[in-house]
């Protein structure tokens, strides 16, 4: 049963929302809640007159704790990508724990697997070579790949920095050029040392 509202001209004619009405309503409808963005915590707050508030607001330091590029740092190695040396039934691969990286050099047909070397002793030999400090947890390995069966190159980068020539400067009409300006800082870069090892 139907009742026509008091003060209606007729029930089918509605009165239509105030404009503040109107916009709280699409406000309530179309904005996300506050609430559910991140886990609520109570924080501790003062007024003036020395009494104690509790404000309720979202825990954004929490949150970040769970975000993806977090758990990226935390998580090492989950899987193995062989490289294979020639067309051997040997691989190589490279593995991360927290103690370090690892490189491990197994033999398919045979089932074998063996770290490729030592990483503390690696590290005292590139220590003695290069003069920068270095240990078997954080080696500064970077592009190893085996030449042959028994040879491998890598390649370190150390904190000595040296000039880069430009040879393009060095041309005629660009030394002239060059001439009228002070001289340039020259650009420098990381020495990166190459180094063969035998297995």
């Amino acid at each position: 049963m139907c009742h026509a509202l008091p003060g209606a001209s007729s029930p089918s004619r509605a009165r239509p929302l105030s404009r503040l009405a109107a916009l709280l309503v699409f406000a309530a409808l179309t904005l996300p809640s506050p609430w559910a963005a991140a886990p609520l915590v109570a924080q501790e707050s003062r007024t003036a007159a020395g009494g104690d508030n509790r404000v309720w607001g979202a825990n954004w330091d929490l949150a970040a704790r769970w975000a993806p590029y977090r758990w990226n740092a935390l998580t090492k190695s989950t899987s193995v990508s062989p490289n294979w040396i020639g067309t051997t039934d040997r691989f190589w691969y490279r593995w991360e724990t927290t103690e370090g990286v690892f490189y491990y050099l197994v033999d398919a047909a045979r089932g074998t697997k063996r770290q490729i070397f030592d990483n503390d002793k690696i590290a005292a030999e590139l220590t003695r070579i290069i003069k920068d400090p270095f240990d078997g947890q954080h080696l500064p390995i970077r592009n190893l790949r085996f030449v042959d069966e028994n040879t491998l190159i890598f390649e370190v980068e150390s904190t000595i920095d040296e000039e880069v020539r430009d040879e393009a400067a060095e041309t005629g009409q660009q030394q002239q050029e060059q001439e009228r300006r002070p001289p340039a800082r020259p650009r420098t870069r990381k020495k990166v040392f190459y180094f063969e090892y035998d297995l």
